[in-house]
């Protein structure tokens, strides 16, 4: 049995509010749902709905963005601070640690973001 577009906006209004409360605002998931809706309003003609709805689709992207930004920023700034014996003393460095493992992404990261918590 097919779905009217109002019973599909409907679905996909349940499916935004649960990702919403499920993983919060800012996730991936939530947005798209959130988007999805979107397009069943533009198909609809409630362009108003829809501009609102992608209005906040983009003000949730941004807020995100902003958020890695401002996290990746205070990593940078934590690793200017180091001095140049921090490898040797075993601490978080962009580079090869004494045991010459390489650091990088999400490893690099994690070290940094558990050096900063122990500051």
């Amino acid at each position: 049995m097919e779905q009217t577009i109002e019973q599909t906006e409907t679905t996909l209004r349940r499916v935004w509010q649960e990702r919403r409360d499920q993983f919060g605002p800012e996730h991936p998931y939530t947005l798209t749902a959130m988007a999805n809706l979107a397009r069943t309003l533009r198909a609809q003609g409630d362009h108003a709905r829809r501009a609102l709805a992608c209005a906040l689709v983009l003000e949730e992207e941004q807020r995100s963005v902003f958020k890695e930004v401002l996290l990746d920023a205070s990593r940078y700034r934590y690793l200017r601070s180091r001095n140049l014996d921090t490898i040797g003393q075993g601490g978080v460095f962009a580079g090869m640690t004494p045991e010459n493992v390489v650091l990088n992404g999400a490893d690099l990261d994690q070290a940094i973001d558990a050096a900063m918590t122990m500051e």
